[in-house]
C-alpha cells in the first residue's frame, strides 16, 4: 500500500531536532481537538439553517451559541494551533529555549475554559465581526490564555530563526511565508491593543466589540494567507526544484504582504476612521495572494517523485486552490451584508482549512505518527471540497441575511434549493471533518515504534 509518507526528501518540512517534536505533537493534538469541537457545533448550525430548528428547541439561542463556538474553534483555535505546530517544526536544532511545553499547556488551559463556559449555558453571545464571543469571564479568560500560548510559540520561533536566510526555491518560499504568518499574528495583536486604547462610546455593545476586533480580524486574514501560501509550497511543489526566475517574484510578493501586515496597526495612528482603510488593506493583500496563486498555476503541476503518496498532496493543494479561487471571485460580487459575504468567506477559509489538513497529514511521519493511506486522504479531501462548494452554492441560492435565520413564512423555490444544497454540502463537509479527526486520532493511537519517537533522532529520511 502506498502511504502518504512516501515523499521526496528535498521538500520535507523543516524539522531540525528532536526537541521540537513533542511540543509540535501537542499543538497538533490541540488543533484536532479544536476541530472536533467546531465540527460538533456546526451540526447544530446545519440543522437550524436547513429549517430543522424544531428538532433542537429554541433555535435562536442554540444558533448563536453554536455559531460562536464553531467560528472561534474553527477559525481561531484550529488554525492558530496548526500555525504553532509549524512554528515548532521550523525551529533549528537546540532552538526554542526552556520549558517548550509551556506554550501548548497555556493554550490547552485556555481552550478548556472556553469550552467549559459554553457548556455552563451562561454568557450572552456577541456576534461581532471576525471574533465572536460569549460574554462570560471564563470564556474571555480562556481566550486570553490561549492567545498567550500562541504568542509564546511565536516568540520562540522569531528568536530562533530571525537570522536564517531563505532561498528562492519552494522550500525557502514556504519558510518565508511561515515567518510572514508570525509577523501577521503580532500585527493583529498590536492592532487589538491599539483599538482597545481608543475611547469607547458604548462599552459592551455590539458596535464596540466590532470596532475592537475589526483591525485585528483583518490582519489575521493576512496570517491565514501566509499559512495558505506555505501550505501550497509544501503540498503543490514536491519535486524539490526551484521556481527558476519566478522565485524572486514570489519573494517580492511575500515581502509586499509583510509590509501590508506591518502597516495595519499604524492606521490607528494616521486615521480617525480606520474601517474602510482596513478593508482596502485586505483587498490589496488578497489581490497579491491571487497573483501568487496564478503564478503558481503558471508554473504548472509538477511531476511528483513519490508515487501515489506524493500525487495525493498535489491533488489536495489543487482542491484548496479551487476553493480559494471560488471564494476570491465571489468577493467581487459582494454588495452590502448579503449572503455572498458568508459564501465568499466559506470558500476562502475552506481553502485554508483543507490546506492545513494536508499539512497535518504531511507532518505525521516527522512526528512519529502513522500516516493515512493516499486513497483515504484523497477521499477525505474531495468530500470536504465538494461539501464546502455546495454550502457556498446554497448560501447564494437561499440569499439568507448574514448571521441570521430564515423566516419560515418566506419559503420559495430558490430558498428551498439553497436549504437542500446547504444540508447536503454541510453534511458532506461534516463527514469529511469527522473522517479527518478519525484519521488523526488513529495516527496518534497507532504511532509506530510504541514510544520510539521519544528516543530516535529526527532525520530527513523520516
Amino acid at each position: 500500500m502506498h502511504r502518504a509518507s512516501d515523499l521526496p526528501l528535498e521538500t520535507q518540512l523543516p524539522a531540525r531536532g528532536n526537541r521540537a517534536r513533542g511540543p509540535a505533537r501537542a499543538w497538533l493534538a490541540l488543533a484536532v481537538a479544536a476541530l472536533l469541537v467546531s465540527t460538533a457545533y456546526v451540526l447544530v448550525i446545519v440543522l437550524v439553517r436547513s429549517g430543522f430548528a424544531g428538532l433542537i428547541g429554541d433555535s435562536e439561542v442554540y444558533f448563536h451559541t453554536a455559531l460562536v463556538l464553531h467560528v472561534d474553534f474553527a477559525l481561531i483555535v484550529w488554525l492558530l494551533a496548526i500555525a504553532a505546530m509549524i512554528w515548532n517544526l521550523s525551529l533549528p536544532a537546540g532552538g526554542g529555549g526552556r520549558w517548550p511545553y509551556l506554550d501548548p499547556l497555556l493554550a490547552a488551559m485556555g481552550i478548556s475554559l472556553m469550552l467549559f463556559s459554553a457548556l455552563l449555558g451562561t454568557g450572552r453571545p456577541i456576534i461581532s465581526d471576525y471574533l465572536l464571543l460569549l460574554d462570560h469571564p471564563l470564556f474571555l479568560l480562556g481566550l486570553g490564555w490561549f492567545i498567550c500560548g500562541i504568542g509564546l510559540a511565536a516568540l520562540r520561533f522569531s528568536m530562533a530563526t530571525w537570522r536564517r536566510r531563505t532561498a528562492p526555491d519552494w522550500r525557502g518560499i514556504s519558510e518565508l511565508a511561515v515567518r510572514g504568518s508570525v509577523l501577521a499574528f503580532c500585527s493583529a495583536v498590536a492592532a487589538f491593543f491599539m483599538a482597545a486604547g481608543l475611547p469607547w462610546e458604548t462599552p459592551g455593545s455590539l458596535p464596540a466589540y466590532s470596532r475592537l476586533f475589526w483591525g485585528a480580524g483583518h490582519l489575521l486574514q493576512f496570517r491565514y494567507l501566509f499559512l495558505l501560501i506555505a501550505a501550497w509550497g509544501w503540498l503543490w511543489h514536491q519535486t524539490g526544484t526551484g521556481p527558476r526566475r519566478a522565485g524572486k517574484v514570489y519573494q517580492a510578493l511575500l515581502w509586499g504582504l509583510m509590509a501590508l501586515a506591518v502597516s495595519g496597526p499604524l492606521l490607528y495612528l494616521l486615521l480617525d476612521e480606520t474601517r474602510i482603510a482596513f478593508t482596502r488593506l485586505m483587498e490589496i493583500g488578497g489581490t497579491l495572494g491571487l497573483g501568487m496563486l496564478l503564478l503558481t498555476l503558471f508554473q504548472g503541476a509538477p511531476k511528483a517523485r513519490g508515487g501515489r503518496g506524493a500525487d495525493v498532496f498535489t491533488a489536495l493543494a489543487a482542491y484548496s486552490m479551487a476553493l480559494f479561487v471560488a471564494g476570491a471571485l465571489l468577493g467581487f460580487f459582494i454588495q452590502g451584508n448579503d449572503a455572498v459575504v458568508p459564501a465568499h468567506y466559506h470558500g476562502m477559509m475552506g481553502a485554508v482549512t483543507l490546506a492545513c489538513m494536508g499539512l497535518a497529514y504531511r507532518v505525521c511521519p516527522r512526528l512519529g505518527l502513522m500516516a493515512p493511506s493516499a486513497s483515504t486522504i484523497r477521499l477525505q479531501a474531495r468530500l470536504y471540497a465538494a461539501g464546502i462548494g455546495l454550502v457556498m452554492l446554497g448560501l447564494i441560492l437561499s440569499d439568507l441575511p448574514r448571521k441570521a435565520l430564515a423566516s419560515a413564512a418566506s419559503v420559495d423555490l430558490s430558498l428551498l434549493a439553497g436549504r437542500i444544497s446547504m444540508a447536503i454540502g454541510g453534511s458532506a463537509a461534516l463527514l469529511a471533518s469527522l473522517l479527518f479527526i478519525v484519521l488523526m486520532l488513529r495516527a496518534f493511537l497507532h504511532a509506530p515504534g510504541k514510544g520510539a519517537w521519544l528516543r530516535r533522532p529526527l532525520e530527513l529520511s523520516d
